[in-house]
């Protein structure tokens, strides 16, 4: 049949990275877009006649082709553990990353707001990144309590990154040598991101390991 088709406007690694550790078949559509005027937020995976949005996209591909956790032989009880360090990368690290990108007045001039003025065609660069600025900090500023400014998201981070550096510690995979689980797609989907961003300088100077994986 046909391959997958992974669409993105970020890279996408998480996905990336699950599609080639199941050794799937896919292809990767890189669009100047953020979304899709007929099927939303970017990315997603497409094929075998559905459209399967970003934060299903590692369930879809486990249930429907290749279970990674299964095949590295997870129990229950890592199963669960497995699930709580998702969470705390999808929810605490990734709101941390977005105040390292979005918040940070000299990066974002520098570094976040030059790349989508480039990646983006005119006029809709302008116009996106300025409305997008604005509707993230808001959502941070006013609505997360836990993460409400810079420094708040700074400790969340280092509590997070510590307790990732410490499941991993020596081993090739976050749960050993048997091979990589969801979670470690997730985790090397995180730091692709967040290694290029300032907050990635809590991982460069406490957890080299994290850096190695």
């Amino acid at each position: 049949g046909e391959p997958l088709v992974l669409v993105q406007f970020r890279p996408a690694w998480a996905a990336q990275a699950y599609l080639r550790l199941a050794g799937l078949r896919h292809e990767v559509e890189n669009w100047r877009h953020p979304f899709s005027a007929s099927a939303g937020a970017l990315p997603q995976l497409r094929g075998r006649d559905r459209i399967v949005p970003e934060e299903e996209i590692l369930r879809d591909l486990a249930a429907r082709f290749v279970d990674l956790d299964e095949r590295a032989g997870l129990t229950a009880a890592q199963r669960a553990q497995a699930a709580g360090f998702e969470s705390i990368v999808r929810n605490d690290l990734a709101l941390a990353l977005e105040w390292s990108r979005w918040a940070e007045d000299e990066h974002y001039r520098r570094v976040t707001r030059k790349r989508l003025l480039e990646v983006l065609p005119f006029p809709l660069n302008y116009g996106w990144t300025y409305y997008q600025r604005k509707v993230v900090l808001f959502r941070l500023q006013n609505h997360l309590q836990h993460l409400s400014d810079e420094a708040a998201a700074k400790r969340v981070a280092r509590r997070a990154y510590a307790a990732l550096a410490e499941q991993l510690g020596d081993k090739e995979w976050m749960f050993g040598s048997k091979g990589p689980s969801t979670l470690d797609c997730v985790v090397f989907g995180h730091l692709m991101d967040a290694l290029r961003e300032p907050i990635g300088a809590i991982v460069f100077r406490r957890h080299p390991n994290l850096v190695q994986f």
